[in-house]
């Protein structure tokens, strides 16, 4: 690592270049010699941690990264594959999905929760946010990020499904009400608890 000053038109500016884990160099600028020490000391202190992320990384778009951790995983099923892409293309591109990923910060993910909370039921903000944070965390692991900015996130309250369930009486009632021909799907799936799928 090193820092070089050079005079510009606007002043003299510092310039950090050092090289990442796999040989290749970067460089920042910073207006003053104290920050361009502080940024050496904290990339000398990462890579000696074996947390330093080059800084490139999280360069790349929130569209960008949603297409990549789509196709990560082959082995998702086809309707989760579509729910997830469905969640990013219509509630999170239209946001924030032109914007580099490092630039993300909790409070622009509270602000996309309340603004989603507007407009949609509790379950599918949830869905919408599930999507979102999976993407930001397989950026993460993949070492694009230092940390997800999903993080201290609180979203709203889902309302637990009360089940309604027939007695004896109902169900007999149930079953004489509809067709003949419908009435022995009443009683397999009362009786067995079959599901419709």
């Amino acid at each position: 690592m090193s820092i070089r000053h050079r005079d510009t038109s606007r002043g003299r500016v510092y310039d950090v270049r050092y090289r990442g884990p796999d040989g290749r160099e970067i460089s920042r600028t910073f207006l003053t010699k104290r920050d361009a020490l502080e940024f050496e000391a904290q990339q000398r202190t990462a890579k000696s941690r074996g947390t330093w992320i080059d800084p490139r990384g999280s360069k790349i778009t929130v569209r960008e990264l949603g297409a990549e951790w789509l196709e990560s995983n082959p082995a998702k099923r086809d309707s989760t594959w579509a729910r997830d892409e469905s969640a990013l293309r219509v509630h999170v591109y239209p946001d924030i999905g032109d914007r580099a990923i490092g630039s993300l910060a909790p409070v622009d993910i509270r602000r996309l929760v309340a603004k989603w909370s507007e407009d949609l039921a509790p379950r599918s903000v949830r869905r919408i946010y599930g999507a979102l944070r999976a993407a930001l965390n397989y950026a993460v692991e993949v070492d694009r990020l230092a940390r997800t900015p999903c993080r201290g996130i609180h979203l709203p309250a889902v309302e637990p499904v009360k089940a309604i369930v027939p007695d004896p009486v109902q169900l007999i009632e149930l079953a004489n009400a509809i067709d003949p021909d419908y009435s022995a799907m009443i009683w397999l799936g009362a009786v067995l608890g079959l599901r419709w799928g």
